[in-house]
């Protein structure tokens, strides 16, 4: 009776942890635009982009006459390069590509103009990607409904701050209420668009702050905490020396019990 309800401890508890350290994988689509002799992302003209290993993200919407193509070389074909194609689809107005630990860092561009286009960074998988709800009201964020929420990042996770308004972009910054105390925005790791901002936290992060573009006041602090030692970080290594100490006690308890 002993050793069957230590085996079945042991297979719930593995399945939790495999479970658990899989990936968040997401499809995350950019509308492109055209203006001017350049790219709007998400309304940001010739925006840099950081895309995630594992993710898939989709450029839709840009004109037959302005066709967006990737390439390993600033600037593509302009630059003397050519198209990179690997996980790519295309169709008439819009590119997939799915982001792999292969893939390069890439550049964007218009296969019929010049310098239409801008950098994209390839960041590494991260087994937690957390999502705050940012509203605005009174003069103040609302994260997940919370007032000025003071939040706390941990290195290894990625963090999203969706849906706040176009009139009140939040942005990141090392100086409490940013350019409005004298301080600059933190882009490090972080990818913007018009109502998103993405942060890729690493070890080297510092504390931070978030902030209104155009509003004082509205923000809060950011903590950076040390890497968790949870159970997802233990990777497969951790599973299975856990999984051989279980076993061990499972062979102990039925020499006990004959």
């Amino acid at each position: 009776m002993l050793a069957s309800t230590i085996r079945r401890i042991f297979f719930s508890f593995t399945f939790i942890l495999v479970f658990s350290a899989s990936s968040q994988a997401e499809t995350i689509s950019y509308n492109v635009t055209a203006s001017g002799g350049a790219y709007f992302i998400d309304g940001v003209s010739r925006a840099e982009l950081q895309l995630t290993v594992g993710n898939t993200y989709v450029f839709t919407g840009f004109p037959g006459f302005h066709p967006l193509r990737l390439s390993t070389t600033d600037n593509g074909s302009w630059g003397g390069g050519v198209n990179y194609q690997d996980n790519v689809t295309t169709t008439s107005n819009s590119i997939t590509i799915v982001v792999t630990e292969d893939t390069p860092n890439l550049f964007y561009y218009c296969q019929n103009h010049s310098g239409m286009g801008a950098a994209i960074t390839i960041a590494p998988t991260y087994d937690n990607v957390i999502s705050y709800s940012v509203t605005a009201a009174g003069g103040a964020y609302f994260i997940d409904g919370v007032l000025r929420d003071q939040l706390n990042f941990t290195p290894g996770n990625t963090y999203v701050f969706d849906g706040f308004p176009s009139g009140h972009p939040l942005l990141l910054t090392a100086t409490p209420d940013g350019t409005h105390n004298g301080g600059v925005s933190y882009t490090d790791g972080v990818t913007v668009s018009a109502n998103r901002l993405e942060i890729v936290v690493t070890e080297q992060t510092p504390a931070l702050y978030y902030y209104c573009l155009y509003h004082p006041g509205m923000g809060a602090s950011i903590s950076i905490a040390l890497a968790e030692e949870n159970v997802p970080a233990m990777g497969l290594g951790g599973i299975l020396l856990i999984g051989l100490l279980l076993t061990a006690v499972v062979r102990r308890a039925n020499r006990r019990i004959s």
